[in-house]
């Protein structure tokens, strides 16, 4: 169970199933939320006991509030952002547990940049959406991941399903500037280098990202970025109708 999970402890004795419970929220919800296990031997379980159990409430033995980032991380993030020639967004699943759908949005928007995503990221914006770049058209994902000089990386560890950011899928890092915001300081530069690494909540990040890049959105250059998208979709378009040719046989 402890390779599975992000904790793991049996309860010896009844007097500690509180305390351990806390121990074991604590660590589920520190850094990325997870998995936990807390083994509760039949012995315990079906025991008698008199006992007087106080309830604590989340924020008497855990941190509650989200991470804050940094206003200065912020700003280098939107100067790096706004200057590239083709900015591209990763999301993970962080997007997903900050119910960060909007803000997403918004910074993509703002920059007209192609959005792809973790398999466990996948709907955290629509597909339906012109910045989306479909999972399933794995060549047109190497590619955008290639064409992009600078990449926002949010709540993705660049795992296995990702190529862990690594040529020949994405962009040689020396040619390829990254900035990785997430709630782990241990994901932070760890599969591939980060030009700028943030610890923060995704959500609290990508609002102020958005509102920083929205006041300089009349001041960036977006047609080289259009160009380009207008190309991807021909791509899209070119695979969704081989798709529907097979579906009609």
């Amino acid at each position: 169970i402890a390779h599975l999970a992000k904790w793991s402890k049996a309860v010896v004795s009844f007097d500690r199933v509180a305390e351990l419970m806390r121990t074991a929220l604590r660590h589920c919800w520190d850094g990325r939320p997870g998995v936990v296990h807390l083994d509760v031997p039949e012995t315990v379980m079906n025991g008698k006991v008199k006992a007087d159990v106080a309830i604590w409430q989340p924020q008497q033995f855990r941190n509650t509030h989200a991470i804050v980032p940094a206003p200065e991380q912020v700003a280098q993030a939107a100067d790096m952002l706004a200057a590239a020639d083709l900015p591209i967004i990763h999301a993970g699943s962080g997007v997903i547990n900050a119910a960060a759908y909007d803000e997403l949005r918004r910074v993509a928007e703002a920059l007209h940049a192609p959005v792809t995503t973790s398999w466990a990221g996948r709907g955290v914006l629509p597909e339906t959406n012109a910045l989306a770049m479909p999972m399933a058209l794995i060549k047109l994902n190497n590619q955008v991941r290639n064409d992009a000089d600078v990449v926002l990386c949010v709540g993705s560890r660049l795992g296995e399903t990702d190529w862990w950011g690594k040529a020949p899928n994405w962009r040689h890092p020396s040619e390829q500037k990254m900035i990785q915001v997430d709630i782990d300081g241990h994901v932070l530069g760890a599969n591939k280098p980060a030009t700028l690494a943030v610890l923060a909540d995704a959500k609290l990040f990508l609002a102020a990202l958005a509102t920083e890049l929205e006041s300089r959105k009349a001041r960036m250059n977006l047609d080289s970025r259009r160009r380009q998208v207008a190309k991807y979709h021909e791509t899209i378009r070119s695979e969704r109708a081989k798709l529907d040719e097979k579906l009609q046989d």
